[in-house]
Parts: structure tokens; sequence; C-alpha cells
């Protein structure tokens, strides 16, 4: 592998990803999707003061099945929600769950065509000529990591903005809420790359953009099936 034809590759492959409709889709529905969820837990407020101020004794059935589907999103136990809704800002908690739950669908259609359109269509082998194929595939995997980093960093910020505007943390120090939205867009980012890497070389394995997708996919919801 040449590293520096990797860092070109990667450059390239990272413009390409900001300036290309697919790209450019995935960076606006994944912003606003955050702020969307940030101004409905807003609105939601006063429900979110209860749960966390709840306990074993005072719990109703509204609040069981809340905790059940959030429990259920991030395979989770309604015990230890209860124990993190008395220790971590209750707002972020509700988004981190979600971002566990949607974010394997999302990174693999983020990473699905990283080589597969390029095999498919013959493109490789023009390619192959400049740079080698190890190199290749490293420079744009890295390339949909960056831009994966990118995406959940503005959106971290444009939740957190959000949910300061929407009262969400009244009450808590400054330190608590920003080291749990820390903690969620290191993880979350963390938790993307194995996804991110799976659907590149389903990409590559298979040589087709869309059977990639599609064998990621299946993997996926067998895997979290049987788990």
């Amino acid at each position: 592998m040449d590293l520096k034809r990797t860092r070109i590759i990667t450059r390239f492959e990272l413009r390409r990803l900001l300036s290309s409709a697919p790209g450019v889709l995935f960076f606006v529905f994944f912003f606003f999707s955050f702020m969307w969820l940030g101004v409905q837990l807003g609105k939601m407020k006063p429900a979110l003061d209860e749960l966390s101020a709840m306990d074993s004794t005072t719990i109703n059935l509204g609040q069981i099945f809340v905790l059940q589907a959030v429990a259920w999103l991030i395979d989770s136990e309604p015990e230890q929600l209860m124990a993190m809704f008395q220790h971590y800002p209750i707002a972020l908690v509700f988004i981190f769950a979600v971002l566990l739950f949607v974010m394997p669908g999302c990174m693999l259609v983020l990473g699905a065509d990283q080589t597969g359109s390029d095999i498919s269509r013959r493109h490789m082998r023009f390619l192959t000529v400049r740079a080698d194929r190890t190199s290749l595939y490293v420079g744009k995997t890295m390339a949909v990591i960056i831009f994966w980093a990118l995406a959940l960093l503005f959106s971290v910020i444009a939740m957190v903005c959000v949910c300061i505007f929407a009262g969400l943390f009244e009450g808590l120090s400054a330190s608590s809420w920003l080291m749990y939205s820390a903690r969620i867009y290191v993880l979350g980012f963390l938790f993307g790359l194995p996804f991110i890497t799976l659907g590149g070389a389903a990409s590559a394995l298979t040589g087709h953009a869309a059977l990639g997708s599609l064998v990621t996919f299946g993997l996926w919801i067998f895997v979290r099936v049987i788990s």
C-alpha cells in the first residue's frame, strides 16, 4: 500500500462525498433528524421530568411502556435505564438510544458503494493503473469514515443547541451534559466504524453496489435476530 496515494485518494473521495447528491442528502438528513429529535424531546419536557424523578414505587403503566421500548432499542434492561435517568441527562439518554438503533442502517447505506460501482462499470481497471487495489480500498474507506465523523459532529452540536434552547438541561451542570454529549459523539463514531468497513468489504467482494447493500443488510438483520 502506498501511503501517499492513499492520502490522495482519501482527499479526492472526501471532496466527492461532500459535493455529491447522495453525500449532501445524507448529511442534511442526519443533521436535521438530530435537530427534529431535539425539538420533539423539548415538547415532551414535562414527561421527561417525570421519568427522571420516578422510582420503582411511583412508576405507572405508560412509563413502563416507554422504558420497555427504549430498553428494546438498545438491548438493555428497564432497571438499567432507570439508573441512567438518575445519573445522566434524560434527553441525551433518549437521543443516544435512538442513535444506536438507527445507526447500523445509516452506516450501511453510507458505506455500501465504496468500490462496487467502479468494479461493475469496469472503472477499477483504469484506477489500478495509477494506484494499487489496497490503496484504493483503504483510501475510499477512510474518506467515508472522515465524512461520518464530520456528519456526526455537526449533528451532535446542532442537537445540543436545540436541547439548550428547549430548556432540557435546566438544573444540570454544564459538565454533565457536555460530557454525555461527548460520549454520544465518541461512542457513536466508534460504533459506526464496523458497519462502514463491512459495507466496503461487501462492495468489493460482490463487485456491485446494490448486491453489496443487500449482503450487508442481510448480514446485519441475521446477526440482530440471532443475538
